[in-house]
Order: C-alpha cells, then structure tokens, then sequence
C-alpha cells in the first residue's frame, strides 16, 4: 500500500513521497516507509563510508550500522530536519568509531611486538605518552579530532579528508594545522604537569 501510495498521487500522478512523510510514516510504525528511507541514501551512505575507510567492506559495515543507528533513534528526528545531513552525520560518526576500533586492533598488535622489544621503562613512556596525546585529543572539538585522526591515524589525503568530512581543501587544511597547535600546547601543558 504505501508503494501505491508513493507511485501515485492526487490525480493519479506518479510521485514520490517526502522524506518528511517517510520518516513520519516510520516513525509509527512503518517497516516498509523505513525500507524506502534505506534504499534512497544506501548508495550515497556507501560512497561516504567508503571514502573514510577504503576498504569496501568496512564501508559495507558502517553503512549497516549507520542505518542500525538511524532506526534506534528515528524517534529524536525533528520535522523540517534534511534526513540527508542527519544521515550523513551518523555515518560520519560510525566511520570513525570503526576506523578508531580498527587503529586500536592494529596497536595492540603492534603493542606486543614492542614489548618484546622495549624495556618495562620505555614501555611506560610510550604508554604515558600515549595517554597524554588521547587525553589532549578528547578535549578537542570533533572537527579538530576527526581530521586529525583521518590525516595521521589513517593516513588520508587532503582531498579524502574534504570529501569525507564534506569540506573544503582549504578548511581541512585549516582544521589540521589549528588541531596541530592545540595539540602541541595541550600535550606540552600535560607533560609540563606531570613533570
């Protein structure tokens, strides 16, 4: 029925139906106007993924938990907000949840190769310093952290970055060398501290 109802409209037109009326529909109850909201931006969600993680199958796996997310908070989604923009911040948001848990993978490997490697005193320098840079990166705001994370931590282009974070070449460059300055001085602060 809803089908019918997106295809056909008054006079019998054909048309689509809203994203408004979708969510509204999906928000009583309505599997199906959820489905449709899937198949609409499946795509466009995919492409984003794909452009944070490089990886297709890590795309494929934000994009499910993009959409999981979306369906558990569907209820918080204020009319006249573009389902777009609401969307693509979750998945921006599950992107780099994924690639954090993916870099953390890797440094624990990489973590005990190293023990065997370093000493219990340089083992522990490395582990402080690595709760300072973690502490002074939490502090900043998301849009610092997010390129950041994306240059250094994931070794992205400026160009991936824009696309990723929908941003200008310029901005990001901004965004990192202000995210730079931050961290040197939060870092220098903490190490001032604790020594």
């Amino acid at each position: 029925m809803l089908r019918q109802a997106a295809e056909r409209r008054a006079g019998g037109e054909p048309a689509l139906l809203t994203d408004d009326e979708l969510t509204a529909r999906a928000k009583d109850g309505d599997q199906d106007a959820f489905s449709l909201l899937v198949a609409r931006y499946e795509g466009r969600i995919l492409r984003l993924a794909y452009h944070f993680t490089g990886d297709g199958n890590d795309a494929r796996d934000v994009a499910q938990e993009t959409f999981l997310r979306a369906y558990r908070y569907l209820h918080t989604v204020e009319g006249g907000r573009r389902m777009s923009a609401w969307l693509y911040a979750i998945a921006r948001n599950a992107a780099i949840d994924a690639l954090r848990r993916k870099k953390q993978n890797e440094a624990l490997v990489g973590e005990r190769s190293d023990d065997e490697v370093l000493g219990p005193d340089e083992l522990a320098i490395r582990r402080e310093e690595a709760r300072v840079l973690q502490q002074a990166m939490h502090g900043m705001p998301a849009h610092y952290r997010d390129v950041l994370e994306l240059r250094y931590m994931h070794g992205r282009r400026y160009r991936e970055i824009a696309v990723a974070l929908n941003l200008p070449i310029g901005t990001v460059k901004t965004h990192l060398r202000r995210a730079k300055q931050r961290l040197g001085q939060a870092t220098a602060e903490q190490f001032r501290l604790a020594g």
